[in-house]
């Protein structure tokens, strides 16, 4: 018999409501290396800080609103939000 919890236990919140650690730095993990993958990577430098906070302020706000995400059935989390909003109403 294993000590392990089941992975359900990780996403969802623990029972102050609070999400588990773990869970939050995978997500964290995740983001920092697509942010690397599709942003940083093959930069050798920008201008200047303004550039580059431009850069990644840009790709941020299409990741959380226009790029398709696998969680979500290869949607855009725009697309999916209004699909949930219609099933709720």
């Amino acid at each position: 018999m294993s000590s392990r919890k089941p992975a359900a236990t990780l996403v969802s919140p623990n029972r102050w409501g609070l999400w588990e650690p773990v869970l939050i730095t995978r997500l964290l993990q995740s983001f920092n290396s697509t942010l690397k993958r599709e942003v940083l990577q093959d930069r050798e430098t920008f201008a200047n800080q303004l550039e580059c906070r431009r850069q990644v302020f840009r790709w941020c706000a299409r990741y959380n609103t226009s790029r398709r995400h696998s969680w979500c059935g290869y949607e855009t989390p725009n697309t999916f939000e209004e699909k949930q909003m219609y099933r709720v109403a």
